[in-house]
């Protein structure tokens, strides 16, 4: 990716992708394949949302723009960081996190029970009235809690 060789959103998906398959990286923060962690770059420097119309693939990215992307690449390539701590984004539950090196990326099965309100064990009937996540950094799991059992006191340890 050079300033002169101007690519599309979709060009450079496609060249990261390509980098990333080609470093033997390792996936799992958030992705589980090159591909999919390229678009979470590429998205992310770009704030576009993951249900971006098709036609938004093919603009072209300006110079600045694909030589901040190319230095995120190559540094998730050279210092093997997850894209998340790179863009200091992460999703849990449908809600975007910040996140660094200093907390666990967010990817707990928990987000699953949270969002279907830890169904079967707990009945709908049920008032959930005390929640603790112990060990929180992010404080993602805290935050879903909260906001699945609104009448709940959450303590965030």
């Amino acid at each position: 990716m050079s300033n002169n060789n101007q690519k599309t959103v979709r060009e450079l998906i496609n060249e990261l992708s390509f980098k990333f398959d080609s470093a033997n990286l390792y996936y799992g923060h958030g992705t589980d394949n090159a591909f999919d962690e390229a678009v979470y770059l590429v998205f992310s420097l770009l704030n576009f949302s993951f249900d971006v119309e098709d036609e938004k693939l093919n603009e072209i990215v300006d110079a600045e723009m694909q030589n901040k992307i190319e230095h995120f690449a190559n540094r998730r390539i050279s210092e093997r960081l997850p894209v998340a701590y790179l863009v200091n984004k992460a999703w849990f539950c449908g809600m975007p996190f910040y996140v660094d090196e200093r907390v666990l990326i967010p990817r707990s099965p928990i987000a699953e029970l949270i969002e279907e309100n830890f169904s079967p064990w707990i009945s709908q009937d049920d008032q959930i009235t005390r929640i603790l996540d112990i060990g929180t950094g992010s404080a993602c799991i805290a935050i879903a809690a909260s906001i699945a059992f609104p009448y709940a006191d959450v303590d965030a340890i």
